[in-house]
């Protein structure tokens, strides 16, 4: 902290931020926090979104703020702003690659600090790799740039997956478009994901290029009727915890030290602010490489814990439909019912009881959309009995009863 009564000169620091994804907003705090605490300058901050125009972004710019720093922006608008702004404003790119329109030599009042993917590659695939797992797979959105940035985590994870010398290992990537669910159908491209998923050599750990991929994925993986983490363990990256925490499958992600990036960051854009001539070259170039690993449910089954609920959820998956009890799936893992349902219960956030429940609840749903047989003997052949609340059990879990969900899922599974 600044000493008292010490005078400080004062630095107004524009921030541009991509404010979709909250790690950035986690960025913008930190980033106030450190101007607040710096010993020998007040830095005063002005915000702009990574959405607006470019003339309101040269606006933004032309207000008298003596650095910038850009956090999150596509390669088209760093271009784009490059192109426009006055290239003597010390400016500061935190980005996941270079971006291929920065010309550092010619630009020295510009600086990068980039993030290792090379190193997140690796650690993802060590994390797999220490869960005893032989298959692996690659995710991840087509957005241009990022699809740059996945290409170099994708070759580092590749290539501690594939180490040589370990026989009977297999990798698959997959690139695809934007797509989200829409309405009651699936767009084409979750299509094309359910059947890479489908065609990978399981058990299997997948890397997904950032969390919105995972999601996608996790979701194809249920449409699928593939378990997660029980047969493919997922991690991504950016912990996003709006989308990681807000899945069935809660995903585990990479999150980026943001101690370092805010401060590789604000030291860069604070001396450049205040030498007349900028940095020299080798100081306008920084690295983050500090991360850490939040897991959550998506990647737990190479736990110990995880060993015991993969084996109960795969016997749930082939017998579900034939009665089984709890007490028959302790049987069958070989534990007592209470330490089943503490293992299950930690790896998965269900209890076996709801977990033998899901899987019957998707055997109905396989059924009323390929068949025309009676409700009443869908509700049998899925596992339950007609004294059970099976209708009211699939509404909650659907919202349409069940004779609702075959007139609208039946054409559709006709016409694949």
């Amino acid at each position: 902290m600044p000493k008292k009564n010490q005078i400080r000169k004062t630095i107004s620091v524009g921030l541009v931020v991509n404010t979709f994804l909250k790690p950035h907003r986690e960025l913008m705090l930190g980033w106030m926090q450190y101007g607040r605490a710096h010993p020998d300058v007040e830095v005063r901050f002005f915000f702009a979104s990574a959405a607006t125009s470019m003339a309101n972004l040269l606006a933004f710019i032309d207000s008298g703020i003596d650095a910038i720093v850009l956090c999150g922006l596509s390669n088209q608008v760093l271009s784009d702003f490059v192109a426009a702004c006055d290239r003597d404003l010390p400016t500061v790119i935190l980005s996941n690659i270079k971006p291929s329109c920065l010309d550092l030599d010619s630009m020295p009042k510009t600086g990068l600090v980039l993030i290792d993917n090379d190193s997140i590659g690796r650690s993802v695939g060590e994390f797999f790799l220490g869960h005893g797992l032989l298959n692996f797979g690659f995710i991840a959105m087509n957005f241009g740039d990022g699809q740059r940035c996945g290409h170099c985590r994708c070759t580092a994870f590749r290539d501690v997956a594939m180490s040589p010398g370990d026989g009977g290992r297999t990798f698959s990537e997959k690139t695809f478009g934007v797509c989200r669910p829409n309405g009651d159908s699936w767009d084409a491209p979750i299509r094309e994901i359910v059947d890479w998923v489908e065609s990978l050599r399981l058990p299997c750990g997948v890397f997904a290029n950032g969390d919105r991929s995972a999601a996608v994925l996790i979701d194809a993986c249920r449409h699928a009727g593939i378990d997660v983490p029980g047969q493919i363990e997922v991690v991504s990256v950016n912990n996003d915890y709006g989308i990681c925490d807000s899945m069935g499958e809660t995903i585990s992600s990479i999150q980026l030290s943001f101690d370092d990036c805010i401060r590789q960051t604000m030291e860069m854009a604070i001396g450049m602010a205040e030498s007349a001539q900028g940095l020299p070259a080798g100081k306008r170039i920084a690295s983050v490489s500090a991360y850490s690993l939040v897991e959550r449910s998506s990647s737990l089954s190479g736990r110990n814990y995880g060993k015991v609920a993969t084996r109960a959820k795969e016997y749930i998956r082939k017998n579900a439909c034939d009665g089984i009890s709890v007490a028959d799936v302790a049987k069958e893992v070989g534990v007592s019912r209470r330490t089943l349902e503490t293992h299950v219960k930690y790896a998965t956030g269900d209890g076996v009881a709801g977990l033998i429940r899901r899987e019957r609840l998707k055997a109905a749903c396989k059924l009323l959309a390929a068949t025309d047989i009676p409700v009443t003997e869908v509700i049998m052949r899925s596992g339950f009995n007609l004294t059970s609340n099976a209708g009211v059990l699939f509404k909650k879990a659907y919202g349409m009863t069940m004779r609702e969900y075959r007139t609208r899922n039946q054409k559709k599974f006709l016409a694949q």
